[in-house]
């Protein structure tokens, strides 16, 4: 499980598209703090599995005609845990990251919804 809370700013906005109804693309950056858990029979055997990681932030949204969104982007989860803590198996901490990359669509619902 990964969990995080972010703080993003906008890094470049560009138009694309008919004058009438561009395209617009921003693309975005941002820093924040996460937890991450690593859980299933894979890790059974391992104890503190649960660590606070430094979140790093790329991502880009697309509006389109009317209130259509596309969102794209990439978080890297970067920790540094050691499992089995205090154990004769304990592990040396190392830097780990772990990658999520996102695809989603928005479409509001909804009378009014503009982007």
């Amino acid at each position: 499980m990964l969990s995080s809370v972010r703080l993003l700013a906008r890094v470049l906005t560009l138009t694309d598209g008919d004058r009438r109804d561009p395209t617009r693309w921003d693309f975005l950056a941002g820093v924040g703090a996460g937890v991450m858990s690593r859980r299933g029979s894979a890790w059974a055997d391992f104890t503190g599995t649960t660590h606070p990681a430094a979140v790093l932030t790329l991502e880009t949204r697309a509006h389109f005609s009317g209130a259509l969104t596309f969102r794209a982007g990439v978080e890297d989860f970067v920790s540094s845990p050691t499992f089995n803590e205090g154990l004769p198996a304990e592990s040396l901490p190392r830097i780990q990251h772990d990658l999520l990359v996102t695809f989603a669509l928005q479409i509001p619902l909804g009378r009014g919804a503009t982007r």
